[in-house]
């Protein structure tokens, strides 16, 4: 890291942009991470038209096998006072899971690294980079389509999953919230994820532009 000072207004900027940076990364981290599960109530069921060769179990076998992937996303997260969206480009593999922000424009270029319980946030822009030893909620953020996965395999034999116009539907219902990851049948490549709260108010939603496995 290194800022060169050639007038005290420069300096008092970039000291303003740090203290931004952190104040962000704060933000960040709160707003993409939801943090503890709370104890499971499932059903299993299978409702629905079958429109396809694949059973159900083909189905929890496609989901229970991805391990790696590249995806473009819209991100859209709901609070009570207002609603923000990002534009993010994601890449996750068995030993780390990376996202860069594309938009909004004021937090382009962040890219949020998560290895191990370490996670790394680098502002490029800024020549800026954060590091959180042990970060406690790493292994539970509802962005990735990999805590999903991990969820879905880890309780299966208490999720639910239907077919449904065109889409395979898998859900897991959490005692304060729901979630849901809707696969398109044709293509078998997900298209949205969406975390309802108990008032089947949507606080997160989560749109793939673009994946591949």
């Amino acid at each position: 890291m290194f800022f060169c000072i050639v007038e005290n207004r420069k300096g008092e900027n970039n000291i303003k942009n740090k203290k931004a940076f952190i104040i962000l990364v704060t933000i960040v981290l709160f707003v993409i991470s939801f943090t503890i599960f709370i104890k499971m109530n499932y059903k299993n069921t299978n409702t629905g038209n079958n429109k396809t060769n694949k059973t159900i179990d083909e189905w929890n076998e496609y989901i229970y096998n991805i391990s790696s992937y590249d995806a473009e996303i819209e991100v859209t997260v709901e609070s009570n006072k207002n609603s923000n969206k990002y534009v993010m480009k994601q890449k996750c593999t068995e030993n780390e899971s990376i996202m860069k922000i594309m938009e909004p424009e004021n937090v382009r270029g962040v890219k949020i690294t998560y290895r191990g319980n370490k996670v790394t946030v680098e502002n490029t822009a800024l020549n800026l980079t954060q590091i959180y030893e042990n970060y406690p909620f790493v292994k539970d953020n509802r962005i990735f389509l990999s805590d999903f996965v991990f969820q879905y395999r880890e309780k299966s034999e208490k999720t639910n999953i239907e077919e449904i116009e065109g889409n395979i539907i898998y859900t897991i219902n959490l005692e304060r919230e729901t979630i849901s990851l809707y696969v398109n049948e044709e293509t078998g490549k997900p298209e949205k994820l969406i975390v309802q709260d108990n008032n089947k108010k949507a606080i997160l939603y989560i749109l793939y532009n673009k994946i591949e496995f």
